[in-house]
């Protein structure tokens, strides 16, 4: 069984048409739906201090995007109005953050036992340093860091789950299988080189 994100959801397969500002724009009437009958007074403080941080990135022939959202029940208004897209939050398998357009760096970050492959890496459920801030915006700062794809991999981790029979060779063996299917996708997997991130407890 999969451990939940608790703010954040994945959209995947999304056409190559679907633009950063139509992908906010739909999340924040999924984010703000709920709480239109307290805006007659006024919209709760943490909806307008928090805004909403997304990714859009290529993942082979589609697109790939992941929305957090302020609120938790937010989130699970999301998980149902944008359904007529893949969405989920458990994140299982390859999850891609940012892609430049020919990246020579792959960096592939896995979660540890009772993780979930977006809250791992992220601060109280809301900002994901592999998302947020290690793509770098400005790429005369860190060159390194320009041409840069980043990925997360999530698997079946949850210690408690007395029906989950897979083990460690099993989740490397489909963290690789994965990652090689999405590297022959595109025309610089060869070249790219890989490196795998895992947390240290």
């Amino acid at each position: 069984m999969f451990s939940h994100a608790s703010l954040t959801v994945r959209l995947a397969g999304l056409p190559d048409n679907i633009t950063r500002d139509f992908l906010e724009r739909r999340a924040q009437d999924a984010c703000h739906a709920d709480t239109k009958m307290l805006s007659f007074f006024r919209r709760p403080q943490h909806a307008q201090q928090f805004p909403l941080r997304l990714s859009l990135s290529s993942q082979g022939d589609t697109r790939m995007a992941t929305v957090t959202f302020p609120l938790g029940k937010s989130k699970e208004r999301a998980l149902k109005s944008l359904a007529d897209w893949q969405v989920d939050d458990t994140f299982a398998g390859v999850t891609v953050l940012h892609s430049s357009t020919e990246p020579d760096l792959d960096i592939c970050a896995v979660h540890g036992l009772n993780g979930n492959a977006f809250d791992t890496w992220a601060w109280e459920g809301s900002d994901m340093w592999l998302r947020d801030f290690l793509p770098e915006p400005r790429p005369t700062l860190h060159p390194g860091l320009a041409r840069l794809r980043v990925m997360t991999f999530g698997y079946s981790s949850l210690v408690r789950d007395n029906t989950n029979t897979t083990g460690l060779y099993e989740w490397s063996s489909e963290l690789l299988q994965s990652v090689s299917r999405m590297r022959r996708s595109d025309s610089v997997g060869a070249r790219c080189l890989f490196r795998c991130l895992l947390p240290w407890p």
